[in-house]
C-alpha cells in the first residue's frame, strides 16, 4: 500500500501535493507526470550567508570549509573566457575551483554516454560539473565529497541542483544529478520524490516515490515499481509492491532498456506489461531450493546476456553468492530460477578437477559474445550469447575491437563472424580501435624522432602509414564517429587530421601547460571537445568558429 506524501520543492516553487492513487494492474499506459500549475523561478536560490567558523563532526571533511559557504564559493568561482583562436578554432577556459574535480574511474575518451564523475556535457551550452568540496576519511578508505554545479557557457551563470537527501547510508548510490540527453532534463531525487529540471533549472515534472535506478542512456528511470520513459512520458506499473524496509539493489537494464531485472528478485517488461516478484524465500537454483544456511544468491549488479538470461554478479564486499563460487550464475527469466551458465552452454566442467574452474567473464562491446577463461588452464571459451554455442581457444585474455566484430587473443586476431584466426603483425599493438570499423591505430616515434601513424585494417590485414612532420606527437584519439583523429603533442598542443583521407591536418590549440588529454570528452553534437587541466576545464571548437 502506498502512502500519500507531501513534497516541498526547493526551487522557489509552491508546495506540491502529489497524488498516490496509482493502479496496481499490469497495464501499459501513457500518463502525464505530476506538474505544478506555475513556475516562476529558474534557478535554485543561493542564500547569502555570513562566513562563520564551525567545527565539523567526525569523520572530518578536508579541506575544512564551512558547508553553508560552499554554494556562494562555487557560484563565485566559475567564469568563462576565450583564451586564444588558432586557425579559426576558439579555445575557452572555464575557471575554476581550486580543489579540482571529483576523480573519475572511467576513460573519458571512450566513456558511453559521455559522462564521468568529473563533469558531463549536457547540451552544447551547459556543463554539469562535480567539483570536490571535501574529503571524508574513514578508518579503511577515503571518499571525496562533491557538489554538482550546472554552468551555462553562454551566460556564465552557475547554479546548484539541490543536494540529494540520503536515506541513511546507501550501499549503492545512484550518481545524481544525471542529465537525460534525449528527454533534455536533469534528473534529481530526494526522499520525497524524483524531479526533472531543464538545463537552466526550470521545473519540468515530479514523480512520487523512491528512485531505484536510471538506465544507461539516462532516458528511462525506475521509481518505486514504475518504469518511466522521460522522453515520451510513457509509464508502466510493474506492481511489485515493495515493502517499506525491503532491501533492493540497482536494476539491470536490457540493451533496449525496456526490460528490467533487479535483485532480489524483480522482473518487468515495459513492452508487454509482464512482471513478477519472487520473495527471497522462494529463490531457487535450477528448480530446487538451495540447501544449507550458507547458500545465498544476493547480487548487486549484472548484465542481460540475451532476451531470457541475466548474468548475476556480486561486488564481493556488500553482496555475495556464497555456496556458488564454482558456478557462473544466470537468472532464467522464463523459468523464474537461477541456472549455471556452464551447464546451459554445455561447457566442460569437473568439480574434482581444479584446472577446469572458470574465472574471467568478459562480454563484447556489442553484447553478442562472452569470453570465459579457465583459472589454471591456458584456454578459454567464446560463447555466442544468442545461440549459446561455444568455441575453445588458447589464451587467457580477449581484447575486443570497439565495434565488437574482432578480438585479439594471444598473438592472433579473431574474426567473430567467421571464427577465423589470423596471425597479428609482430610490430602492431591493437589497443586503439576505430569506433565503428575494424581498424586499429598505433602512434610510434622513429629513430629520427618523427611521429608515425600506423593503421591496420584487420579485414584484409593491410597496413597504412602516415608520417607526421608538423610536430612530435605522443597521443592519438579517435573522434566519436571515427571521421577524424585528435593528436596531442609532447608540449600539449592539440591537432586534428581527417580519416581515412589523412588530409586537412591543422592545429587546434597552442601548448597548454596544465592540460590533461586523458580527460577529453566530446559534446553530444561533436562540435566541441573538452578536457580537464588542473582546476580548469578547456573547450575547443572542433569546427571553425563563425
Amino acid at each position: 500500500m502506498r502512502h500519500c506524501s507531501k513534497i516541498i520543492f526547493y526551487l522557489g516553487l509552491p508546495l506540491l501535493l502529489l497524488s498516490c492513487g496509482r493502479s496496481v494492474a499490469h497495464t501499459t499506459t501513457t500518463l502525464s507526470p505530476i506538474q505544478t500549475s506555475t513556475s516562476t523561478s529558474k534557478l535554485i536560490p543561493i542564500s547569502e550567508v555570513t562566513p562563520t567558523i564551525t567545527t565539523l563532526p567526525s569523520p572530518s571533511v578536508l579541506p575544512t570549509i564551512n558547508p553553508t559557504e560552499i554554494p556562494n564559493l562555487l557560484q563565485s568561482a566559475y567564469s568563462i573566457e576565450t583564451l586564444d583562436i588558432v586557425n579559426g578554432h576558439n579555445l575557452r577556459r572555464v575557471s575554476g575551483w581550486d580543489y579540482g574535480y571529483n576523480s573519475s574511474s572511467k576513460n573519458a575518451a571512450n566513456a558511453e554516454p559521455y559522462y564521468t564523475h568529473r563533469y558531463q556535457w549536457m547540451d552544447s551550452r551547459h556543463l554539469l560539473l562535480f567539483p570536490i568540496t571535501g574529503v571524508i576519511r574513514y578508518p579503511n578508505w577515503t571518499t571525496e565529497q562533491k557538489q554538482a554545479v550546472v554552468f551555462n557557457l553562454d551566460t556564465g551563470i552557475a547554479w546548484l541542483p539541490r543536494e540529494q537527501l540520503k536515506e541513511g547510508i546507501r550501499v549503492l548510490d545512484i550518481p545524481l544529478p544525471r542529465w537525460s540527453p534525449e528527454a533534455e532534463v536533469l534528473i534529481s531525487s530526494e526522499i520525497s520524490g524524483v524531479f526533472t529540471l531543464t538545463a537552466d533549472g526550470d521545473f519540468v515534472a515530479a514523480y512520487n516515490g523512491k528512485l531505484h535506478g536510471i538506465s544507461p542512456s539516462g532516458n528511462k528511470i525506475l521509481v518505486d515499481d514504475t518504469w518511466i520513459d522521460l522522453k515520451n512520458k510513457k509509464m508502466v506499473d510493474f506492481a511489485w509492491h515493495f515493502k517499506f524496509d525491503e532491501q533492493t539493489w540497482l536494476p539491470i537494464w536490457s540493451s533496449d532498456e525496456n526490460r528490467v531485472f533487479m535483485c532480489c528478485h524483480f522482473y518487468g517488461n515495459a513492452e508487454t506489461g509482464e512482471s513478477y516478484y519472487l520473495p527471497n524465500e522462494d529463490t531457487i537454483f535450477e528448480g530446487k531450493q538451495p540447501t544449507g544456511f550458507d547458500k545465498t544468491i544476493l547480487h548487486s549488479h549484472g548484465v542481460w546476456l540475451n532476451n531470457n538470461y541475466v548474468l548475476a554478479e556480486a561486488d564481493g564486499f556488500y553482496t555475495g553468492m556464497s555456496g556458488f563460487e564454482d558456478v557462473i550464475l544466470i537468472f532464467d527469466v522464463s523459468s523464474k530460477t537461477y541456472r549455471s551458465l556452464i551447464k546451459v552452454a554445455n561447457l566442460p566442467y569437473d568439480l574434482t578437477d581444479i584446472t577446469t574452474r572458470y574465472a574471467t567473464k568478459d562480454i563484447s562491446p556489442n553484447g553478442d559474445y562472452m569470453w570465459i577463461h579457465k583459472v589454471y588452464y591456458p584456454t578459454g571459451f567464446l560463447i555466442d550469447l544468442k545461440t549459446l554455442r561455444t568455441w575453445e581457444y588458447t589464451g587467457e585474455h580477449m581484447y575486443w575491437s570497439r565495434n565488437g566484430e574482432y578480438a585479439i587473443i594471444g598473438s592472433n586476431l579473431l574474426a567473430l563472424s567467421s571464427k577465423e584466426l589470423k596471425a597479428m603483425p609482430s610490430d602492431m599493438q591493437c589497443n586503439n580501435w576505430h569506433p565503428t570499423k575494424g581498424v586499429c591505430l598505433s602512434l610510434v616515434t622513429n629513430e629520427q624522432g618523427s611521429s608515425i601513424l600506423i593503421f591496420l585494417n584487420v579485414q584484409d590485414m593491410s597496413v597504412q602509414k602516415a608520417d607526421l612532420t608538423a610536430s612530435r606527437f605522443n597521443q592519438a584519439i579517435w573522434s566519436p564517429n571515427g571521421d577524424y583523429i585528435i593528436l596531442a603533442t609532447e608540449d600539449k598542443a592539440l591537432w586534428k587530421v581527417d580519416y581515412p583521407s589523412l588530409e586537412n591536418m591543422e592545429q587546434l590549440t597552442r601548448p597548454i601547460a596544465d592540460m590533461y588529454v586523458e580527460s577529453i570528452i566530446w559534446s553530444h553534437d561533436y562540435e566541441y571537445l573538452s578536457f580537464v587541466g588542473s582546476a580548469n576545464i578547456y573547450i575547443v571548437d572542433i569546427n571553425k568558429s563563425q
